[in-house]
């Protein structure tokens, strides 16, 4: 049976696991805001759907009723002009491949100054470069691509192994946060953010994901002067040896170039709603090794950079700067004349 599990622009449907019904139920979904994986789970663009509708019939009955690799191969070979896939290997990498994370877009300046959010959202053109918002015939200039984190989460904790190694360092997290006095700073939670965070209640089960977000600007074939800023989102409740490896880094979005962003902050408000989303927790979220569907959360727990992105996330540089440095607490203001 096909599940509405959502999709991105364009709408999309999911492939469940189990449930009533026989593989001729499949229904196209409506469009939703985000996808919702789960185990055995495809989410599919609905035009992709439709055109491979057999094939994806043929997958929820084998997936259904749990064929073995020999019924499923007699099956498939037994339909007639019905669909493409005639392998269960084949049959696989279609439904693999056609896996949707949804991505959203937000209008920006074309020489990529600063992102239309915030209090820009109804600006006609740049505040600082004065470049129009849209050409001619209305379509923006150019867009800031962002990739949500929630599908990865769901991901990391539907995988049985990565989830064990998950569950246990947040609980030794706990642990340690209880302990009095710390015994030595060993890893990001024996700082005191986590400390406070956990007193307020904001860490109250082991599906609580603890991320880092951080900037770090870098140029790119110098010869065309390109420049960008990626958000990286680094999942902290796995062992330090994994934090660097691609699993664990999720890049939310990358400043679009082809210069460096004037008001980095404006790139941060797509990210920085859906941290908020996250932090008031997602039901619903299949977490291997539980019985039911628990709430997964995530919360952040320090923001890093470099000194170049520290400086631009804090206006602390040039003619607009109103900080005059990191550890001081007092701001300029603008004199205007």
């Amino acid at each position: 049976m096909a599940e509405d599990k959502g999709a991105g622009e364009g709408g999309g449907v999911g492939l469940a696991e189990a449930g009533a019904g026989g593989a001729d139920e499949v229904q196209p979904a409506q469009a939703t805001e985000h996808h919702h994986l789960r185990p055995n789970v495809v989410c599919i663009p609905a035009q992709v759907f439709q055109d491979n509708i057999d094939d994806f019939a043929a997958y929820n009955f084998i997936v259904q009723h749990c064929l073995c690799r020999e019924a499923a191969e007699d099956y498939l070979h037994q339909r007639r002009s019905s669909g493409s896939c005639r392998t269960p290997s084949v049959l696989d990498s279609m439904a693999e491949s056609c896996v949707d994370l949804h991505i959203r877009k937000v209008e920006c300046c074309s020489a990529g100054c600063v992102a239309f959010t915030a209090h820009r959202k109804c600006f006609t053109a740049c505040d600082i470069g004065k470049a129009p918002r849209h050409r001619a015939d209305g379509d923006p200039h150019k867009h800031a691509i962002y990739w949500p984190l929630l599908p990865w989460l769901r991901m990391m904790l539907v995988d049985s192994e990565m989830r064990t190694d998950m569950v246990k360092a947040m609980t030794e997290a706990r642990e340690a946060a209880a302990t009095s006095p710390v015994q030595g700073l060993r890893d990001w939670f024996d700082g005191a953010t986590f400390h406070k965070l956990l007193e307020l209640g904001y860490f109250p089960s082991t599906t609580c994901v603890p991320l880092s977000i951080s900037t770090d600007g870098f140029p790119a074939w110098k010869q065309r002067g390109f420049e960008g800023s990626p958000i990286i989102a680094t999942v902290l409740m796995v062992h330090p040896s994994s934090r660097v490896q691609v699993v664990s880094q999720l890049i939310p979005g990358i400043t679009p170039g082809p210069g460096q962003a004037a008001d980095l902050n404006s790139f941060l408000h797509p990210v920085a709603e859906e941290l908020k989303l996250l932090a008031a927790g997602v039901s619903g979220t299949t977490v291997a090794g539980f019985s039911k569907p628990q709430v997964l959360r995530a919360l952040v727990v320090h923001f890093t950079g470099d000194m170049p992105a520290c400086d631009k996330l804090l206006n602390a540089i040039g003619g607009t700067g109103e900080y005059p440095g990191r550890f001081r607490l007092f701001a300029g203001v603008r004199l205007k004349h």
